[in-house]
């Protein structure tokens, strides 16, 4: 590489990091609103509330998680939410490692999920392509993405297998 396309690489970087970090901001902020205006706690009261169906609660957080998870960054989205809604799985009998592995597998869907997912901003730029051809490109991910969250959500032994083996 000559000192010319090093430019030009470290110009695609910054450009890239830079819409990304907007993203991260605006992230940060729904979170900031999110706590101070108390919405997890109020959220995971409403669905104990609505039902102690174990599946409809779980139905609930699966898709309170993926809109969260469109819109808001993983690790902050886990920081906020998880506590919170791990009370509420742990009230209708929901195993922890169970859940945890819900709660990621939702927000990792909710990065690819249009219009907001940030890897979808990350794909366009690498490949110079808009958000839209991504998104469609992606589809089939995504709903093989969605399947695999049903039948873990449905189907304990898929997240508990594995560690049932080193544990038990």
């Amino acid at each position: 590489m000559n000192f010319k396309s090093i430019q030009v690489v470290f110009l695609d970087s910054m450009k890239t990091s830079a819409s990304l970090m907007v993203l991260v901001g605006f992230a940060n902020l729904f979170g900031y609103i999110l706590i101070t205006e108390q919405i997890p706690q109020s959220i995971s009261s409403e669905i104990l509330g609505f039902t102690d169906n174990k599946y409809v609660v779980l139905l609930l957080i699966n898709l309170l998680l993926i809109i969260v998870g469109t819109f808001m960054e993983t690790v902050a989205a886990l920081l906020i939410l998880f506590p919170i809604l791990l009370k509420v799985a742990l009230a209708v009998d929901v195993d922890p490692v169970h859940f945890a592995v819900i709660a990621v597998l939702n927000l990792i869907i909710g990065l690819t999920t249009p219009p907001v997912g940030v890897c979808l901003f990350v794909a366009s730029s690498i490949g110079k392509i808009s958000i839209g051809e991504v998104s469609k490109a992606g589809l089939p991910f995504l709903l093989v993405s969605f399947v695999v969250l049903i039948l873990v959500t449905l189907f304990p032994w898929f997240s508990l297998a594995l560690p049932n083996m080193f544990i038990d």
